[in-house]
């Protein structure tokens, strides 16, 4: 008897605290047994050795540690994570409490992280800013066409095209690019740049000097959408 009471106190010891049933609760039920008198009964036993099993069962897993996944919101105290792999490259339902200025290393990209609990906002999703956000300077685009002909794409707006033709080339303003949008229209070579052309159904071109193109050689002018199918001509026409 004395050697079983042994074993169930020092497998009590080993209940983790934070299991089903906690170590406390596990020897307080031997405690229990053994202050009524009557001894550790066979039904005692098995009940305390069930709760015990069910306590590292539950920490670990139904199939044990091999399996990698802890279960039941463990609390884990400073623990440190080497090379994890996230299962189907998913991580979800995860809430991360952060103290002081703690930093994440994405492919060898150190980023400084906020000093509180906070909500970091994903790229791919639409998002809603409750503070102020702070951006570097974004840099503009070019797209250079070397041919005679072009069409204007959605890709274009708030970009910069560069015409390096010696011959005229003819542009086609599709009546389908986005509102807004401002395309830059720069006439490198000595071909004309006119927006005259029909390769798709047009938006309606207008202009107060009744411009429909570059005026020449180191020209810049600009193609705003203020309205769907609307193109209004601004800068060095002709």
């Amino acid at each position: 008897m004395k050697k079983l009471l042994a074993v169930l106190l020092f497998l009590g010891l080993l209940a983790p605290a934070y299991a089903q049933k906690s170590k406390t609760a596990l020897q307080a039920e031997i405690a229990t047994s053994l202050a009524s008198g009557s001894g550790i009964t066979a039904a005692t036993l098995r009940q305390t050795l069930d709760d015990m099993v069910a306590s590292w069962i539950d920490l670990l897993g139904a199939t044990g540690m091999a399996t990698g996944v802890l279960n039941n919101s463990p609390s884990l105290t400073t623990p440190t994570i080497a090379t994890p792999t996230i299962n189907g490259g998913v991580l979800s339902n995860i809430t991360l409490g952060i103290v002081g200025t703690p930093s994440l290393t994405v492919n060898g990209i150190n980023e400084t992280l906020p000093a509180q609990p906070a909500t970091l906002a994903a790229i791919n999703l639409a998002n809603t800013f409750a503070a102020t956000q702070t951006f570097n300077t974004v840099i503009g685009a070019t797209r250079t066409q070397t041919g005679t002909t072009d069409t204007l794409l959605p890709s274009d707006c708030g970009e910069e095209i560069i015409y390096t033709n010696t011959a005229t080339v003819t542009v086609t303003i599709p009546a389908t690019l986005p509102v807004p949008c401002f395309i830059a229209q720069y006439q490198h070579g000595t071909g004309k740049v006119v927006n005259n052309g029909s390769a798709v159904a047009t938006a309606t071109l207008h202009s107060f000097h009744g411009y429909t193109g570059t005026a020449g050689q180191y020209a810049i002018i600009g193609i705003n959408i203020p309205t769907t199918s609307i193109a209004i001509l601004t800068g060095d026409g002709s």
